[in-house]
């Protein structure tokens, strides 16, 4: 506010604002207001909301530690501001819409755009405006442009937003959800997709004078982004996961995945040394049961033992994958899938034997021990890529249902 300007904030009742001609009774009042809100917010630690006229403005991940305080503590601040220090004045004056286009240049225009989308817009002569965009039942593309001068920056308030712009190494994709913002920069060539019941704010800003929003020489680009139809997709070429550095927790269970294998394997050494004549013979003399129907039982329990140590590999990857904000290697070129078949691979090798005890054909026993091996390992690495267990299912799913 410049020297001289006239304040725009009005007290209203002055008599109760201002310490002079005010009634004792009711400077008692407010005091005691304004006692017991000091009281209420005593009581709560890292306190960090602030509620003007029926608004909560919280500061930090939880605000007020309990509702019910800042319910009350709501209740207070508002009987006070309302009764003794309200800032909303009588000299108030609504600027009609007529006057803020002739007069300042500034005028709203909402649309239905070709993709069904709704725009709704607050906007000014000199190409500055505000924005809200909510995407139609099925979502999807908008057209590509550019701006000479002007940026947008872009809030996600509900779903997500695929941002796709034009750079010198050829045409990316950047995944941004809900709560998240960018600022494009002028001159480069972009596109948003928007998929179904997203809502967006977009601010135009900038040194510019008129808007500058160009489509020439963009026809390319927009080919390719009309392309991608699918949300999959343009999920899949996300380029802002593959700077994404490795968490703590990620590296917890990389440690985890490849402990596994070692126990496994220790456990299958041990194994094939305890089937030796003499061990085999003595215990089953101890349980008084024939060599063969122990060795049976030995085997399949450590058979079952390291299929439980393949599932919780399994799990320990599908935990991880879920911290992993980036593409990960393919099926077959990915280590912990051979790790995982190892592991499995050494179970389905005891079972084998324990089959060949109860007198099974070899032949058909390393057939059934193959055919699980192989069903059993297609059937997680599908689902841990492509699966209920896959990254893109879940994040699909949690931005759907935002």
């Amino acid at each position: 506010m410049g020297e001289g300007e006239p304040s725009n904030i009005h007290l209203q009742r002055r008599d109760k604002s201002l310490p002079r001609d005010v009634h004792l009774a009711e400077l008692a009042h407010a005091l005691l207001a304004l006692l017991l809100l000091l009281q209420k917010l005593a009581l709560a630690r890292h306190v960090a909301a602030v509620a003007f006229g029926g608004d909560v403005l919280a500061e930090g991940a939880h605000g007020f530690a309990r509702d019910d305080l800042a319910a009350e503590s709501e209740s207070v601040l508002v009987f006070v501001f309302e009764n003794y220090c309200c800032l909303r004045g009588p000299n108030m004056r609504e600027i009609g819409c007529a006057e803020a286009r002739d007069k300042r240049g500034i005028y709203t225009v909402h649309h239905q755009m070709d993709n069904l989308e709704l725009r709704f817009r607050l906007k000014k002569t000199d190409g500055t405006a505000y924005i809200r965009t909510e995407s139609s039942a099925v979502g999807g593309w908008q057209e590509s442009h550019y701006h000479n001068k002007v940026r947008e920056t872009y809030i996600v308030q509900k779903g997500w937003i695929g941002y796709a712009e034009l750079t010198k190494n050829g045409p990316g994709i950047s995944i941004f959800c809900e709560g998240e913002l960018f600022t494009t920069q002028p001159g480069v060539i972009h596109n948003v997709f928007m998929p179904a019941n997203a809502v967006i704010h977009t601010v135009k800003h900038g040194d510019c004078t008129s808007d500058d929003r160009n489509t020439a020489g963009t026809s390319d680009f927009n080919s390719y982004c009309t392309n991608l139809k699918s949300e999959k997709e343009i999920l899949d070429r996300d380029s802002r996961t593959s700077r994404t550095s490795y968490s703590e927790e990620y590296r917890h269970f990389d440690n985890l995945i490849w402990q596994v294998p070692a126990w496994a394997t220790a456990i299958f050494a041990l194994s094939l040394q305890g089937l030796s004549a003499d061990n085999i013979r003595g215990i089953a003399k101890i349980a008084a049961v024939t060599q063969e129907q122990l060795a049976v039982v030995f085997l399949f329990t450590l058979s079952l033992m390291i299929l439980c140590f393949s599932h919780v590999m399994y799990r320990f990857r599908v935990h991880q994958k879920s911290l992993k904000e980036y593409q990960g290697a393919s099926t077959f070129r990915s280590a912990s899938t051979y790790t995982q078949f190892m592991v499995t691979a050494q179970a389905a090798s005891l079972f084998v034997l324990a089959l060949s005890a109860l007198k099974v054909p070899m032949w058909l026993a390393v057939g059934v021990a193959a055919a699980g091996l192989l069903g059993w390992t297609i059937y997680r690495e599908r689902r841990l890529r492509f699966g209920k267990d896959s990254v893109k299912a879940k994040f699909t799913g949690a931005v759907r249902n935002r």
